[in-house]
């Protein structure tokens, strides 16, 4: 069985192809998917049936049913954002996946649970201006220093993570999050970072008989 775990594309209702074409070539490896939290952005959109109703739905959709994928909610696309269509891309739906394979079990969780952001802080109808802005601004800062980005603004999340981990998970256990959008892998610590689709950066891991490795790219 090869898993694919990806997470943070925050699909929006414009299609984009190149993101389409990189997502695609990914999942057609795989022979099961994760989607590991914030796959559309609630906070752009504010609607889920935009996003339902979008290209998306014909390009990408199939392809992850296919899969028999299990979708895990993320801060930004909360479960109270969507509805039963969630079942039109994936086929359980949950807020922490676990399995086993070769002795080791992976614990999949988007993250924010563990390490909260300043949206749970702020009104929603702040929290969609300021996203905005912020993404805006981030796009912009990727374009100059790349996915360098991530690891200067969110490497103390991405190690306040590790600290519950190291606290809370047994010897065979290995925590994997999305959420910070710095993608991260550290067997030794217990942990993986699932990292970012967004910004033409295309990130994810991939776990086959128990081993786990992370793959980093453009798009």
């Amino acid at each position: 069985m090869k898993t694919l775990i990806f997470s943070d594309s925050h699909l929006g209702t414009k299609f984009d192809e190149e993101k389409f074409q990189a997502l695609k070539q990914v999942i057609e490896q795989a022979d099961r998917v994760i989607l590991n939290g914030d796959f559309w952005d609630g906070y752009l959109l504010h609607d889920f049936t935009d996003f339902i109703e979008s290209t998306w739905k014909t390009a990408l959709f199939p392809l992850l049913k296919q899969r028999e994928t299990i979708y895990i909610y993320g801060n930004h696309d909360k479960k109270k954002y969507s509805d039963e269509r969630v079942n039109l891309f994936s086929t359980s739906q949950t807020k922490q996946y676990r399995f086993t394979e070769n002795g080791k079990t992976f614990i999949v969780e988007h993250g924010d649970r563990i390490a909260p952001l300043i949206d749970i802080f702020i009104p929603y109808q702040v929290s969609i201006p300021f996203t905005i802005l912020h993404d805006w601004a981030e796009s912009f800062i990727i374009s100059l220093m790349g996915e360098k980005y991530y690891k200067y603004l969110h490497s103390v999340v991405n190690n306040r993570i590790k600290k519950y981990a190291k606290k809370h998970l047994k010897p065979d256990e290995i925590l994997i999050t999305g959420h910070t959008h710095l993608a991260e892998l550290n067997v030794a610590q217990q942990y993986a970072n699932s990292g970012v689709n967004k910004h033409h950066l295309a990130q994810h891991l991939w776990i086959e008989n128990g081993k786990i490795k992370l793959e980093t790219g453009r798009y």
